[in-house]
């Protein structure tokens, strides 16, 4: 990787930790929150047990998405070149020969293949996600070098996943657009979408980790006191609402 890889590579890198670094105040269990989740799982398959999730991306995956996204930014230089050329035409004239330089630029970028995750499980409590929104987001993901919806499981490194970072963007994106057809999000909530969904993948990442380091039977008894501990908090809270007298 010479110089100019390596500099590109950090960038993509502080993004990446960019994103770490927010925070947001939507609940885990608000249904906003849940339609995020509801969101990736579906591109993922709908798993809902750790062994169902697909393989993080291999290391062949990650070098084609990186050199995707470096051919987009030089297509960006380009067209910010052209437009800079005919910044003396009008605007309308200007951004209809910057769209056609693009396209014909991107027709030469072979880019990989997407392959859909696999059905593995049957997801409830939410709306319908139609083919054309799944069309969309899959090709979003293929622009962006994502061959395959998965994410980077691993707990160390997060902040510097550049495939995480893109899957990321897209899915907190495409999960607002979709949630927009049938709920109100301001534009303020709107942009706690990357924050939700990475801190949906760091418990998932823990999540993973835990399964694959220890033994199943012993997990999955855990798992479930966890799960009745967390109902239980989420009831204590709401009967708390209305009882002054608990605490």
């Amino acid at each position: 990787m010479n110089a100019q890889e390596s500099r590109e590579k950090k960038r993509a890198q502080r993004r990446a930790r960019g994103i770490a670094t927010r925070n947001t105040t939507v609940q885990h269990f608000e249904p906003y929150s849940r339609g995020v989740q509801f969101f990736i799982k579906f591109f993922l398959g709908g798993p809902n047990k750790p062994q169902d999730y697909p393989d993080p991306p291999s290391a062949q995956e990650k070098t084609a998405q990186y050199w995707i996204e470096r051919w987009s930014q030089m297509i960006l230089k380009q067209m910010d070149t052209l437009r800079q050329t005919l910044s003396s035409k009008p605007v309308a004239e200007q951004d209809y020969f910057v769209a056609r330089a693009e396209s014909e630029i991107r027709k030469r970028i072979q880019l990989p293949p997407f392959t859909p995750a696999k059905k593995v499980g049957q997801l409830r409590g939410s709306h319908p996600i139609s083919m054309q929104v799944k069309a969309d987001v899959e090709k979003e993901l293929a622009v962006a070098g994502i061959c395959r919806k998965t994410f980077d499981w691993s707990i160390q490194g997060q902040e510097e996943s550049a495939w995480n970072y893109a899957v990321v963007d897209i899915m907190a994106r495409k999960s607002v657009e979709w949630l927009r057809l049938w709920m109100k999000l301001t534009n303020e909530q709107a942009a706690e979408a990357p924050a939700i969904v990475k801190r949906w993948l760091q418990g998932k990442c823990r999540e993973i980790t835990q399964y694959k380091n220890s033994d199943a039977r012993a997990y999955e008894t855990a798992k479930q006191s966890m799960l009745v501990q967390q109902q239980f908090t989420r009831w204590r809270k709401k009967v708390s609402g209305f009882s002054p007298c608990l605490n």
